[in-house]
């Protein structure tokens, strides 16, 4: 048989760290865009990062941003994790 609601095994909470990756092209005007997560869960040895899908949005946001080289550092700290 299935499984009803409220069957669920409880969920067990443990510590865990995250980082918020910005880019503030401009650090005088104090703009900053969110890009992106670095997690690191000791107790289930994890440490992941997810980047934005659309870079358009920090284009948009600031046109003198080389989106190109934000993926290749997004990427390479993907890849590092």
């Amino acid at each position: 048989p299935g499984r009803g609601v409220g069957d669920e095994e409880p969920v067990k909470k443990e510590p865990c760290q995250a980082v918020v990756i910005r880019v503030t092209p401009d650090t005088t005007g104090g703009e900053a865009l969110n890009i992106g997560v670095v997690l690191h869960s000791p107790a289930h040895a994890f440490l992941g990062a997810r980047f934005t899908a659309s870079w358009r949005r920090i284009t948009e946001a600031f046109p003198d941003t080389d989106a190109v080289h934000l993926r290749r550092i997004a990427g390479a700290i993907e890849r590092a994790c």
